[in-house]
């Protein structure tokens, strides 16, 4: 997309940017440090750690703002934990089992993504997609950059992931970054009090400052943006 845009002639091919949310903030600095020439990077939600973790980070606190009893939060916690380590490894499927059967007696057959045989296709799913390290491209990213977190987020943490952020474009030399935790933000920046994914249907609005923090970002970097010749 980025290279067709450079082509057309009514756009100024040297203030062409990124902006994307949640996994964007996986993929969109692959893009940036593969595209020498782009003007800018916005990140969203975008996570500094692995998706493994952030899964982890998720599930426990959904379940917390369910209600759920801290005994079975934690067995439950202990399942997926045990089945990330057997996906990455490849060792520890009988603590896996022995784990997953405990929540089964309590609770009932798992679902799918929770798998009772190491021959499951959904193993390499998770293989596939669920450990990336977004680190050493975060170092190489040399963009301006802007990334934005939500206070409230319940699954890309605020403050563990910008803090990687944080150290890995400060690694790498970056010189031009923003990073800014926005209050009463959850993970889509609508404004809320929670963040859990049941209130989401009773939000209404983005916290304002989601837009004027873009807009003023922008403003500063970008000449068409604030009317510059």
């Amino acid at each position: 997309a980025f290279e067709y845009l450079k082509t057309r002639s009514d756009i100024d091919h040297t203030q062409i940017g990124l902006l994307g949310v949640s996994q964007a903030g996986w993929i969109m600095p692959l893009a940036a440090i593969r595209s020498k020439d782009l003007a800018f990077l916005i990140s969203i939600s975008g996570a500094g750690v692995p998706a493994a973790e952030t899964t982890l980070d998720q599930a426990r606190n959904e379940m917390a703002m369910t209600g759920m009893p801290p005994e079975t939060l934690d067995a439950i916690m202990t399942v997926l934990t045990l089945q990330y380590q057997f996906a990455r490894t490849g060792q520890g499927w009988d603590e896996y089992v022995v784990a997953r059967d405990k929540v089964a007696a309590r609770l009932g057959p798992p679902p799918d993504t929770i798998p009772g045989t190491p021959d499951h296709p959904h193993w390499d799913v998770i293989r596939r997609s669920y450990f990336h390290d977004p680190i050493p491209i975060l170092r190489r990213l040399q963009v301006p950059t802007l990334a934005l977190w939500g206070e409230l987020d319940n699954n890309i943490l605020a403050e563990k992931n910008k803090a990687a952020w944080e150290a890995a474009l400060k690694a790498g030399g970056n010189p031009d970054y923003t990073l800014r935790i926005l209050a009463k933000a959850n993970h889509a920046q609508w404004e809320a009090k929670v963040g859990s994914n049941a209130e989401m249907k009773s939000l209404d609005r983005f916290v304002p400052a989601y837009f004027t923090t873009i807009q003023d970002w922008l403003a500063k970097r970008i000449r068409r943006f604030n009317n510059t010749p």
